[in-house]
């Protein structure tokens, strides 16, 4: 997010930059975890440019619960994020970038296979006292791959277009107890998330337009965090009244949830600037 242009805030946060240097507005990066049957969020981090997204996620991963599965991009599967994870007592499922080392340890029946997640610490011990080591013998975390394509609807010639392929990495390593055909739907919930970083920055804050108007860091990260805590009570409260009315959170408007409870806040004045 934008904050305001002041000496404080550009030593603090940072500022992007392009070719003929700093540019802009500095910017505080916000890193949020949400459930997606709900949107409401499960933890947040929040922290300057020069504090990466991966960075900011492993102070977060802790707040994830016994038995939840945690679903990321291609930017958080590491040995260090899928260990914070399992820390937690949580699953993990996690897109997988271009170049990370997958071996191959068994096929399953379904199609995906075994492999692991190497621990680097452990692997350049290793290489160093040897000079080629079969995959299996590097320590690591063990995971399960499932790999697939997506196919568009047929268009008037009944033609389809196949996506890229997707290449998940996964905690939940037993294939009867998770089928493979599950993944594709579970991967697709984590663009819910998307719908909340719009709800934060469109419907609350106005468009990533405007620019935080306090002046100094802690300031920032308060008006923040007030800016957080609007959102998730109107979360909370669109909750309520799916339970009251027994229907799905996603079919309650948080635009209007929110203007209902704007309306219901009759005087300004009663609270503390």
């Amino acid at each position: 997010m934008n904050v305001v242009r002041t000496a404080d805030n550009i030593e603090h946060f940072g500022m992007p930059s392009n070719a003929d240097g700093p540019a802009g507005y500095p910017q505080v990066r916000v890193l949020a975890m949400a459930e997606t049957g709900t949107r409401s969020l499960q933890g947040v981090a929040v922290g300057t440019l020069a504090e990466g997204e991966q960075t900011l996620a492993r102070t977060v991963w802790a707040r994830a619960g016994a038995g939840d599965v945690v679903v990321g991009d291609r930017n958080f599967l590491s040995y260090e994020d899928l260990a914070a994870i399992i820390a937690a007592g949580a699953h993990a499922v996690l897109r997988v970038k271009a170049g990370v080392d997958l071996p191959v340890l068994k096929v399953l029946a379904d199609g995906s296979y075994r492999s692991r997640i190497a621990d680097p610490a452990a692997s350049r011990r290793i290489r160093r006292r040897m000079a080629k080591v079969p995959a299996a013998q590097i320590p690591g975390i063990p995971v399960r791959v499932i790999e697939y394509t997506v196919e568009s609807e047929p268009d008037a010639h009944g033609e389809v277009e196949v996506s890229d392929l997707f290449c998940l990495v996964t905690t939940l390593t037993d294939p009867d107890a998770y089928p493979m055909v599950d993944f594709p739907d579970l991967y697709h919930d984590r663009w819910r998330i998307e719908t909340a970083i719009g709800d934060v920055e469109t419907r609350l804050r106005g468009g990533a337009e405007v620019v935080l108007r306090s002046q100094k860091p802690d300031l920032v990260r308060q008006e923040v965090y007030g800016l957080l805590c609007v959102y998730q009570a109107i979360r909370a409260l669109i909750v309520a009244g799916a339970e009251h009315a027994g229907l799905d959170p996603d079919r309650i408007s948080f635009t209007r949830a929110r203007e209902a409870a704007a309306r219901h806040v009759s005087d300004d004045a009663a609270f503390s600037p």
